[in-house]
């Protein structure tokens, strides 16, 4: 505690000095108008957005501000969506279909080859498994010099010139030390997007904690100030952040009804559940198809693939964003679980990118549109396109690591978006634009499977594959 108020006072000196206004420039009337009226291009905000709580942080918080929120699909939770909806039973049939399948998928392939299940794809799953874990707690670790970094800059031991070098260069390394390591120890492909995937959500955390507290520094004694800086600035407050369940900083979040240990064991369940149940969908119709994608027809892959990718992709998605998301939540007490809006009755493409991954979303608004727009005059159409490229080299660069080549199919898949979305102005918000964001969905990942898994097999076959995909 006491070093927190150290640090709390050192931060303040800097906030209130002659030094720390010369560094900044406040543009208070600029900054109003920024949080009123940007979006990104072709964007509209939702109705549940327009009638969401002020946030107490207008000057960042332009997206959806934080409240105590349910995700839709928590059946836990009385006022979740999905029970006060009267669809609530086909909810009830997604997992009952679940748990039917879990025992008799094994059964059916006892009777048919031989064995319950395919041992191979767990294998790969926890290959160096210590190793990696070990690897998310240096990550993880690795993050807090974004903490330092900034205290060292508020208590004026270098100017911000050396504070953005120090920065940049911690988050490059961040990422580029999980791709050295993924390479040196020649992981498969699962351990391998894991460390990458973690290493890119660290790397965001940092980008996110340093520039919202520079913004808060710059607004220090102005009407927009932050009422929590500078005593956020603690290490306490950031352990606080790397646990939560966001990529955007603040200094507070709201908080959840306390921990609920049945609650958080029904989660774990949950999630143990899926992920043998997407265990046995991949091992039994994914895998096959994959490892014979050179030798099947082009378009004869795709099909075989389209249904089990969708329903892989509904489990990946009901994992990740209803189980692991509320896991870390209910253990820090974050109130605000709506991880996710109704992305399945998206009409356009923008539409769809807000909806299926909020917190993603809310990193790429903040730190990528709005910097480009309001720091480097970006005008909306180029913040736009370079918000798309960011994230598209972001899954491409993921992907590159995973495969060991670069082909850019998904890259170049992730910017026929921007035409797309002007195209979808025609129908945005009629039944038309659903049909056609599903159809993109059933036949968009399958082709993306398809041409990366023949490309694998190719350098497989002849000698020059880098990674094992299986």
């Amino acid at each position: 505690m006491a070093e927190e108020a150290s640090s709390a006072a050192d931060v303040a000196a800097a906030g209130s000095s002659s030094t720390m206004r010369k560094r900044l420039t406040v543009d208070t009337k600029a900054d109003t108008k920024r949080a009123a009226s940007v979006a990104p291009a072709g964007s509209s905000q939702e109705a549940d957005e327009a009638e969401a709580p002020a946030s107490p942080y207008p000057h960042f918080q332009i997206g959806t501000p934080f409240a105590v929120r349910c995700s839709r699909f928590d059946q836990l939770v009385e006022k979740s969506a999905i029970s006060q909806s009267q669809f609530w039973g086909f909810a009830n049939l997604f997992l009952l279909s679940c748990v039917y399948y879990l025992f008799t998928n094994p059964l059916i392939r006892l009777y048919d080859r031989g064995d319950l299940f395919d041992p191979s794809l767990a294998r790969m799953m926890f290959d160096d498994f210590f190793f990696v874990m070990f690897m998310w707690l240096k990550l993880f670790l690795w993050a807090f010099l974004a903490h330092f970094m900034l205290l060292g800059y508020f208590r004026g031991y270098y100017p911000l010139a050396v504070l953005r070098v120090l920065q940049h260069t911690a988050q490059g390394m961040c990422i580029g030390y999980a791709i050295t390591m993924s390479i040196v120890k020649d992981w498969p492909m699962v351990p391998t997007a894991f460390c990458t995937m973690v290493s890119v959500t660290h790397f965001m955390k940092m980008h996110s904690y340093i520039e919202t507290n520079l913004r808060y520094a710059e607004l220090k004694g102005t009407q927009q100030e932050c009422p929590d800086f500078p005593d956020n600035v603690t290490l306490r407050n950031f352990a606080h952040y790397m646990m939560c369940p966001v990529l955007v900083y603040e200094p507070k979040y709201p908080e959840g009804p306390g921990f609920r240990l049945s609650y958080f064991l029904l989660k774990i369940v949950s999630m143990a559940g899926i992920m043998a149940v997407l265990y046995l969908l991949i091992t039994t119709y994914i895998i096959p198809v994959v490892m014979q994608s050179d030798k099947l027809p082009f378009f004869e892959t795709i099909v075989k693939l389209i249904f089990p990718f969708l329903y892989a992709v509904i489990l990946f998605f009901f994992l990740l964003f209803e189980c692991l998301l509320n896991i870390f939540a209910e253990v820090v007490n974050f109130g605000d679980r709506e991880f996710y809006h109704d992305w399945w009755n998206s009409t356009s493409w923008d539409e769809f990118a807000r909806k299926w991954n909020r917190p993603v979303h809310e990193f790429l608004l903040r730190h990528v549109y709005l910097e480009s727009r309001y720091r480097h005059k970006f005008n909306k159409g180029w913040a736009a396109a370079t918000t798309f490229l960011f994230s598209a080299l972001l899954h491409e660069m993921i992907l590159a690591v995973c495969f060991r080549f670069i082909r850019l199919y998904m890259f170049g898949l992730m910017l026929l978006q921007i035409p797309l979305i002007a195209l979808g102005r025609f129908h945005k918000g009629k039944q038309l634009g659903n049909w056609i964001v599903w159809g993109g969905l059933l036949f968009g990942v399958p082709l993306l499977a398809t041409c990366y898994s023949r490309e694998w097999r190719r350098l497989d076959a002849s000698g020059a594959a880098h990674t094992r995909l299986y």
